[in-house]
């Protein structure tokens, strides 16, 4: 079964499971549905094992029916990314800039809420939510591990320190999304895959 699971990160939902468990449809359905919902957001794709294509997408949509005749990817509303575009490292330097962006110029970009505001005269406005996917945290890797990589062979004892240090860059770019989604209300959908054994 799939784990659907909340870390403690604010703004991030992550889809966990072993291989060919549904994990990035599961996520796609939820990205979309939650992106449809919100009148003017944008959303982006990161697909970093280059599997995912906009056809597909453009198809799932279809099915789905949630922009009626508007094709989201010509509007420009949604951008599929993928390693080939950047690296890890350079795709979350664009999300951090998107996000500082958005909080730099929230005036402009605020969308009225149900809810009424402290006074109780008006309606509560926020910055207009937007919306990501990262599919899949599991193949996410940096510019400087890539290198790394290229310099060492399977059986080299300096891989060991390759990875420890990949984990130690997700989890900084976990952490630092935690004050980004927060203050820019951009949310994340993250997969990830797990072995046999969690």
């Amino acid at each position: 079964p799939i784990l659907y699971v909340l870390p403690e990160e604010q703004g991030i939902n992550g889809f966990v499971a072993g291989a060919n468990m549904g994990k990035s449809m599961l996520a796609e359905y939820t990205y979309f549905t939650a992106f449809s919902r919100v009148h003017g957001s944008t959303g982006s794709i990161h697909d970093t094992e280059n599997n995912k294509h906009e056809e597909r997408l453009r198809e799932c949509l279809n099915y789905l029916g949630y922009f009626g005749d508007e094709d989201v990817f010509d509007s420009g509303r949604m951008v599929l990314t993928n390693a080939n575009v950047y690296s890890g490292d350079q795709w979350f330097d664009e999300i951090r800039e998107y996000c500082d962006r958005k909080v730099e110029n929230k005036k402009s970009i605020l969308s009225k809420t149900p809810f009424m505001d402290r006074d109780r005269k008006n309606n509560l406005m926020v910055i207009t939510p937007t919306f990501g996917v990262l599919d899949s945290l599991s193949a996410f890797k940096t510019k400087d591990v890539m290198k790394m990589q290229d310099m060492t062979s399977l059986g080299d004892s300096e891989a060991n320190m390759l990875y420890m240090r990949q984990g130690a860059q997700k989890k900084r770019m976990l952490s630092e999304f935690q004050n980004l989604s927060g203050a820019s209300m951009h949310y994340l959908f993250i997969v990830a895959q797990v072995g046999e054994k969690v």
